[in-house]
């Protein structure tokens, strides 16, 4: 299936490929390696769950102060990386 998030990847590849490529390198990305990104769009969103879980403690890890000033602003992971 097809989810919103999905159209800035196509629209990515749309700008440097023809459609029929481009609709199989959408193909490629969501279902084969090293890519899987099909477990990010489906219901629930686990994985982008765990991707942003990680992705926060990258920040905090290696931009503490950034990380300290986001959250001072109340600016979560998801409000910019989704």
């Amino acid at each position: 299936g097809y989810c919103q998030g999905m159209s800035f990847l196509s629209a990515m590849f749309l700008m440097y490929m023809p459609e029929e490529d481009a609709f199989w390198m959408l193909v490629h990305i969501m279902n084969g390696q090293p890519c899987d990104m099909r477990e990010l769009y489906t219901v629930g969103m686990i994985k982008s769950r765990q991707v942003l879980y990680v992705g926060e403690h990258l920040l905090r890890h290696f931009l503490p102060r950034l990380y300290k000033h986001f959250e001072a602003e109340y600016v979560h992971v998801s409000m910019f990386a989704t």
